[in-house]
């Protein structure tokens, strides 16, 4: 300490002294402290400062870690301050949760849950057929009551703010989409294969007619020629015969 107010007598005055030239009081030790605590049964490390602390915790079975922010990095693996992990591989038991103000996803073992906003969409994973005691499996897209539609899109053009719906199937009925259908945005092309069990939304016969067909020939003279018929299922031509 160092006088600051020179008496030649009375009682002591507290405020007739300062803090003496590089002297260090408790005001600058209490924003930076550091502590190591060796137990029997743990060891922890604590370093604060002013109110920001860090804390590492080491028992025989547990390590606990506590700061505002936590990195590393090794060979196989690292964390940036900002949260940012990377790793060459992992196995993960349990739910990643991904999600920003409109979208979330759960990703869990054998598929990925979509919501929009608080309303669930579908999932997409693996599945078994239910008749068979789910011994026939495969991979399923499943639309939930959340969900109106599942939709396969591109951008028509580079310039494109949205995607053109092609193929999709629509759950409810809404703009000019039909409920319950696979609703096109484009050409098909059957690239030859077949088109089977098909009907028209009208309706469409199924049956054979049966015909004579008649030719005048040359001579003027009429010729009737039987067995002739065309062959309908479901309003689609199948089988015929007839002159030629």
């Amino acid at each position: 300490m160092r006088c600051k107010t020179a008496r030649a007598s009375g009682n002591y005055n507290s405020s007739d002294w300062v803090l003496a030239t590089k002297y260090t009081d408790d005001t600058v030790a209490n924003k930076a402290m550091a502590d190591i605590e060796v137990l029997k049964d743990k060891i922890k490390l604590k370093v604060s400062s002013e109110d920001v602390e860090s804390i590492i915790e080491q028992k025989a079975d547990s390590i606990r870690m506590q700061a505002k922010s936590i990195s590393w990095k090794s060979e196989g693996s690292s964390m940036s301050p900002t949260g940012y992990l990377k790793c060459s591989g992992a196995e993960i038991d349990g739910t990643i949760r991904s999600t920003n103000i409109l979208r979330t996803v759960y990703m869990t073992a054998g598929y990925n849950q979509y919501w929009y906003e608080t309303n669930k969409v579908g999932l997409i994973g693996t599945n078994g057929f239910s008749d068979t005691n789910f011994a026939i499996r495969g991979l399923n897209f499943d639309l939930d009551d959340g969900g109106h539609y599942m939709t396969w899109a591109s951008k028509d053009t580079p310039s494109s703010t949205s995607y053109a719906m092609k193929m999709t199937y629509a759950r409810k009925s809404f703009s000019s989409f039909t409920a319950d259908s696979i609703n096109m945005g484009c050409n098909i092309d059957m690239h030859n294969y077949k088109l089977l069990n098909a009907k028209f939304g009208d309706g469409g016969i199924t049956g054979t007619m049966n015909f004579v067909q008649r030719f005048k020939e040359s001579d003027g003279t009429k010729q009737d020629y039987s067995g002739c018929y065309m062959t309908f299922k479901n309003g689609i031509l199948v089988k015929a015969a007839w002159h030629s």
